[in-house]
């Protein structure tokens, strides 16, 4: 439960901080991209009538990917993901000493792409100052209200 999490949280930070201490760097690497670089885009079912996979299907499907792109398996999950993530670091590193991007399936091109060269993070639009009135959050204004504007001064 969440001293699991926590106790992740505080392996992730040492090693990060160790890494960072060395002068080295490291690539995150997002879950999306880990099913991708199999060929497991998430939905099962023909164009109109797919629907998403839901947990040991996911899981199932990781590994099947796994056995068909690399030839392994394993029977924990968790082992799977790691070895797939670091299929992708290899590749990584192959594409930056040299070796085409073309040599790699489609899919994997599109991951290894998407990590060396990351699109520019979205702008999210602003949003349009609203028009400040005296009138208290969550009241609404009544007709013949009594409430001052700003307009009006103040008679007494």
């Amino acid at each position: 439960g969440t001293q699991m999490l926590i106790t992740t949280a505080k392996i992730h930070g040492g090693l990060e901080g160790m890494i960072t201490r060395k002068g080295l760097s490291f690539e995150e690497i997002a879950p999306d991209s880990v099913k991708k670089f199999v060929g497991v885009t998430g939905w099962v079912g023909e164009v109109g009538s797919k629907r998403r996979l839901v947990d040991d299907e996911k899981k199932k499907a990781m590994a099947a990917g796994a056995l068909e792109h690399f030839n392994y398996s394993h029977p924990n999950n968790n082992v799977v993901d790691a070895f797939i993530i670091a299929k992708i670091c290899e590749a990584l590193y192959k594409v930056r000493q040299g070796k085409p991007l073309t040599d790699f399936p489609k899919h994997q091109q599109e991951v290894i792409d998407s990590i060396i060269d990351p699109p520019p993070p979205k702008k999210k639009p602003k949003k349009k100052k609203t028009e400040k009135t005296n009138q208290r959050r969550g009241k609404p204004r009544t007709v013949g209200s009594r409430a001052q504007k700003t307009e009006q001064t103040c008679l007494f």
